[in-house]
């Protein structure tokens, strides 16, 4: 593949921006071996076969890591295992293999030729014209985490992947009504008049029956056992004293920018300014209206009105109307709509668009500055370096700082106030806490939480991250699990009982009220003489979250069979019940259909080719262990993550 690239002439200085291009990759970055995790002879054990082929755990470990360093999942691998991560990854890999193997059955095969289109075709690529530094292809690849080989060799196995997806899927067509029902689940909307009947408001003038609540304690003890409790006395490292005294030079900062230059890269962008004049909500009368206002506004920014205070006069976006409608920068990867991002784009410096139309309204768009494709200088960088390099130098020091005093708490832990006093460090002290609760000054943390009930009565354990700092913890009382007196837990029993009762009422008052706002005539009369008030929803689609009724989705099904005047039954509305009746239903207009039909049509069939991929990729996999062609090796599996992921 190297040659196929040294045959182009041009070569571009900023192919330094194709780390860009790799991470758009998504799961492919994921499923893919990596150097790193083949450290020892483990990592080339094999966790999983896969006919000829199998998973190695250098392969297991890696995307592994890749997953942890892109997720928000902590670095728990308990708690990983009880939501099924690992084995989600496994089969992942398992079934790319498979897949592969399945195209090589049906005779396709990944050319040179397209190999290089594949990596061509990223959009970084395309602004380059297909002109490649291959010594810098060569580094930024292998900067990424993998070597050329296995980034090309992943990138073949795509195409086979996507050859089998397009064999597989693209006989499946969708049919004209298909079409016209995902359009009108789509696009239909629904005003409901309704009452809410909340438990809280309930809970709040419902009195504590004393009798009632002994004796739901006394069913529900169970509930208010405590949990195992400990008393934890720690030295904290506090972060902010070591920043405080460190020190970055420029030579520092230097070396750090030389060494990353690449993360410095900046993309052809533009820095523009908006206003925006808001359609949300709106009927196609009060959005003409709108659009001329927007007229009128558009006419004084050509006029040469300053852009900034008609933004803070006329702009309905309420994110940036006080900046003057400053945006900031936005290149290709700014994560806009394509319809406003297009001609965000195409502007010349001091431009002003036409009206641009999107989902939430008439844009009027100025480009306030353009910079092009380069890299940041090191004058440019260093003031963003810095605080990088800074929280690096502090983490290290930090911990080596900790280490050292866990070193010398072991031996005595007795002694803890000394020990922090010995290395100007801080001591603390918590109250009793079980797992899951939050720790004054420590907060909700789950590792404080593991060292802590970890570690032995009297004794010191490995130092942990906190917010502050690093924490040293020493075990000084534990607590065992017990059932209390009604007195210890009243405040929870009275909580819990006043919940229950208070949602049981919530349930009957709804029900009575549908019963009775059925045959009324006026829902909102009904409501006012049963003592309730009656609201009005916006317009909603399908599924869609309205501004006080929230989440619909528990009652679209329901709401979107219904006819106008038609009362529901009482429904469970998350925590709350409601009752409600349909008030009006916009179908959809057919010229609007007519217009969205090719692209509903699009959407709908590659949803339609997805679904079916995705099926098809469940049962190739199970098939493959019906038939033993694929072994899983459990232990290796547990090995590499208890030893080697954690």
């Amino acid at each position: 593949m190297l040659d196929l690239f040294r045959k182009q002439k041009t070569a571009m200085k900023w192919i330094l921006g194709f780390i860009t291009g790799i991470m758009a990759l998504g799961m492919v970055v994921f499923f893919i071996p990596a150097p790193t995790a083949v450290s020892d002879a483990s990592s080339s054990a094999t966790i999983a076969q896969v006919g000829k082929t199998e998973v190695s755990t250098g392969d297991f470990v890696a995307t592994f890591r890749r997953f942890l360093k892109s997720s928000n999942y902590p670095n728990d691998i308990e708690f990983l295992k009880k939501v099924g991560v690992p084995r989600q990854l496994l089969d992942q890999l398992i079934t790319q293999k498979l897949l592969i193997q399945e195209a090589k059955t049906f005779g396709l095969d990944a050319s040179d030729r397209e190999l290089k289109e594949r990596i061509l075709s990223y959009p970084l690529f395309q602004q380059m014209g297909g002109g490649v530094n291959m010594q810098v292809y060569s580094r930024v690849i292998q900067q990424s985490g993998m070597s050329v080989e296995e980034f090309e060799a992943s990138e073949r196995d795509q195409i086979l992947i996507e050859k089998l997806r397009h064999l597989i899927t693209d006989s499946i067509l969708v049919t004209p009504e298909e079409v016209a029902q995902s359009y009108r689940n789509n696009n239909e909307k629904v005003t409901l008049d309704y009452v809410l009947f909340d438990p809280v408001e309930i809970e709040k003038s419902a009195p504590v029956d004393e009798a009632g609540l002994k004796k739901y304690y006394e069913a529900n003890k169970q509930k208010f056992m405590t949990s195992e409790q400990r008393r934890s006395k720690y030295i904290l490292v506090n972060m902010a004293k070591i920043r405080a005294n460190l020190k970055i030079t420029d030579a520092d900062l230097r070396q750090y920018y030389d060494q990353n230059r690449i993360r410095y890269f900046i993309n052809d962008r533009t820095r523009v300014n908006h206003i925006l004049l808001s359609t949300t909500g709106k009927s196609p009368e009060e959005v003409e209206k709108v659009r001329q206002r927007a007229l009128e506004v558009l006419a004084k920014a050509r006029a040469g009105a300053d852009f900034v205070q008609l933004a803070k006069e006329y702009s309905e976006d309420p994110g940036t109307k006080a900046s003057g409608g400053a945006l900031g920068w936005v290149d290709e990867s700014t994560p806009f709509v394509p319809e406003f991002k297009q001609v965000a784009l195409s502007l010349g410096v001091g431009a002003v668009s036409d009206l641009v139309t999107t989902r939430f309204g008439f844009h009027i768009i100025k480009a306030m500055e353009h910079q092009g494709a380069h890299t940041m200088s090191f004058e440019e960088a260093k003031e963003q370096i810095r605080p990088t390099l800074m929280a690096q130098k502090a983490d290290r020091e930090g911990s080596a700082l900790a280490d050292q005093i866990y070193a010398a708490a072991s031996s005595k832990p007795t002694d803890l106030d000394a020990i922090a006093k010995q290395f100007g460090a801080e001591i603390y002290e918590t109250p009793l806490f079980a797992v899951g609760d939050t720790v004054p000054e420590v907060g909700s943390n789950p590792d404080f939480e593991k060292r802590v009930f970890g570690t032995p009565l009297n004794k010191v354990g490995q130092s942990v991250r906190v917010t502050s700092g690093f924490a040293v913890p020493e075990v000084v009382e534990i607590k065992a699990p017990h059932s209390p007196e009604l007195s210890e837990v009243r405040a929870r029993v009275e909580k819990a009982f006043k919940d229950e009762q208070a949602a049981v009422l919530a349930e009957k008052k709804a029900e009575a009220f549908a019963k009775a706002a059925a045959s009324a005539r006026d829902f909102s009369a009904s409501a006012r003489s049963a003592g309730f008030k009656a609201e009005t929803s916006e317009p909603f689609k399908r599924n869609a979250t309205d501004k006080k009724l929230g989440d619909t989705r528990d009652i679209s099904s329901v709401a979107f069979g219904m006819k106008e005047g038609e009362t529901s039954s009482s429904f469970k509305l998350r925590n709350k019940f409601v009752v409600f009746r349909l008030k009006a239903k916009e179908e959809v207009k057919p010229e609007e259909f007519d217009k969205a039909r090719a692209a509903t049509t699009e959407a709908l069939q590659e949803q339609k080719r997805g679904n079916a991929f995705q099926s098809f990729q469940e049962e190739l996999l199970a098939r493959a262990l019906r038939e033993g062609k694929v072994k899983i090796n459990e232990k290796a599996l547990n090995a590499a993550l208890n030893r080697r992921v954690a």
